[in-house]
């Protein structure tokens, strides 16, 4: 009887203890390749993907206007968004493209200062979106 009960102890200890594996294809994974993330244990990251939300972008598709409240940072998780600023001139022009795995906006998740460019899909978008804390409450 005792040696089970022993072996049930080692089981139950390497279970507390052992590194978690982050499975493929889920929101932890896709947040574990974020810098910001990245060196977030595995229980920590369960706990940051309960508090994004998934939003779909058609091509064409604004994800956000420029001056529009910085309220959240972005993941995408597949799919491409240009990030474009308005001209005086009225000229748009593209600063940067993101796609699978890229992030932005997280500024806003600092300061929740104005938007400075346009986002908008190149494709179709899948993403994760993490709100700043100010506006969970």
């Amino acid at each position: 009887m005792a040696a089970s009960q022993s072996g049930t102890d080692n089981a139950l200890w390497r279970n507390l203890f052992s590194q978690r594996i982050i499975r493929e294809g889920t929101i932890e994974e896709v947040l574990s390749k974020v810098p910001a993330f990245a060196n977030l244990a595995p229980r920590e990251l369960k706990e940051v993907a309960a508090i994004v939300h998934k939003r779909e972008y058609r091509t064409g598709e604004p994800v956000f206007y420029q001056g529009d409240p910085g309220l959240g940072m972005y993941i995408v998780k597949d799919g491409e968004v240009s990030i474009v600023i308005q001209g005086k001139d009225g000229n748009e022009r593209e600063l940067a493209v993101f796609g699978d795995g890229d992030f932005f906006g997280e500024l806003a998740l600092l300061d929740e200062s104005p938007r400075s460019a346009n986002a908008v899909c190149k494709q179709n978008v899948r993403s994760l979106v993490s709100f700043a804390l100010t506006c969970l409450n």
